[in-house]
């Protein structure tokens, strides 16, 4: 991480004395592609205005996510970023997390098919930045091939995450012992609303320990819906919810 912000900070201020013009984002993506040394994406800068930043399917690989990495992390307008189908893999998730770190703007995240699962060292390196980081309410990693090792990373990140509302894990490759550490996470994750596990491979026990988290979540949200109401409003949610 020290590296990536290392070299924002040579971006952010210039040697030249002569200009005191602030460096827009624009030019220090410009400056990260040369220095990573890939081809900058136009779509990209002329859409840099936007709130929502769709870069799907321009093949951006692991050093173009890097240059984009190194841009975002100044960047204080952006809040949704699309990159499905970028085949980003391991490498360029790390330093898209390590720029989730310094950017306190984004909180929509897609990467689907992004040519994953993390593996060891780096998916503890992943799953560890992305506990620590707090910002983002929506994450779409579906498609990226995550199996249950993947899942338990997953599980133990976001347990101490309470502003994630939606997580989408969809068209993995979970099986029973995924199904637990999603169940788990479901038990004590106060804060998810939306979690999608379809087109996984759960089977009868990954469901079972799913469906136990998810009773413990249920009985979570009762307990705080009925202590904000009266007696009677309690009794009639209830009746309803029953």
């Amino acid at each position: 991480m020290g590296l990536l912000l290392l070299y924002i900070w040579d971006y952010s201020f210039p040697e030249k004395e002569e200009s005191n013009k602030e460096t827009s984002i624009p030019e220090v993506y410009l400056q990260a592609c040369k220095l990573v040394g890939v081809v900058p994406v136009s779509y990209f800068i002329r859409n840099y205005d936007s709130t929502t930043i769709t870069l799907n399917h321009h093949g951006l690989g692991p050093l173009g996510c890097k240059a984009l990495a190194i841009a975002l992390v100044a960047d204080m307008h952006i809040n949704t970023l699309e990159l499905a189908d970028n085949h980003i893999q391991a490498e360029g998730a790390k330093y898209l997390v390590e720029m989730l770190g310094a950017n306190f703007t984004m909180q929509h995240l897609v990467c689907r098919t992004a040519n994953l699962p993390l593996e060891g060292r780096r998916a503890l390196q992943v799953a560890y930045l992305m506990a620590i980081y707090n910002g983002l309410c929506s994450l779409y990693w579906t498609r990226n091939g995550f199996t249950d090792d993947d899942a338990k990373y997953f599980s133990d990140a976001l347990l101490t995450n309470s502003r994630m509302k939606e997580l989408d894990l969809s068209h993995n490759a979970f099986c029973g012992k995924g199904g637990e550490h999603m169940g788990h996470l479901l038990a004590n994750n106060e804060g998810l609303e939306v979690l999608d596990l379809s087109w996984n491979y759960l089977r009868m026990k990954g469901a079972v320990a799913l469906c136990a988290g998810l009773k413990v979540w249920v009985s979570a949200c009762c307990a705080g819906v009925l202590s904000s109401m009266t007696h009677s409003e309690s009794y009639w949610w209830v009746d309803k919810v029953v």
